[in-house]
């Protein structure tokens, strides 16, 4: 936890708080909280996804160093169920994460310039 959580600013919440009020209370607010909400769910399956594909990789080392055969092909068939789910999650998620900043980041240009140069 060392060096990351001792550049943990306290200003950021409040800095999101003050950059996304307006967009969420605009015209456009139910867009912005469905997406909001959409990358959120995204990031859970996202990071539930990969702690299953880290707990598989434990369980290949643990089959092979037991030297059993069935339990490894196993964890290697539910693996490759995990990519068939995983993959287009974790590619959703980073369409929805890209294409979703630009648009924000016009809509603050636009509208609150002199607001942001506060900061």
């Amino acid at each position: 936890m060392g060096d990351a959580m001792a550049r943990y600013n306290n200003r950021i919440a409040p800095r999101f708080i003050v950059l996304s009020k307006p967009y969420l209370v605009s015209n456009e607010k139910w867009f912005a909280r469905g997406l909001i909400t959409l990358l959120v769910m995204l990031l859970l399956a996202n990071t539930a996804a990969s702690v299953l594909l880290n707990q598989q990789t434990g369980e290949f080392s643990s089959a092979l160093a037991a030297r059993d055969s069935d339990r490894y092909w196993q964890s290697i068939y539910y693996t490759f169920g995990l990519l068939v789910v995983a993959v287009p999650i974790y590619g959703f998620y980073y369409y929805v994460r890209d294409s979703s900043c630009p648009f924000s980041a016009d809509f603050f240009e636009d509208c609150w310039q002199v607001e942001l140069l506060e900061l």
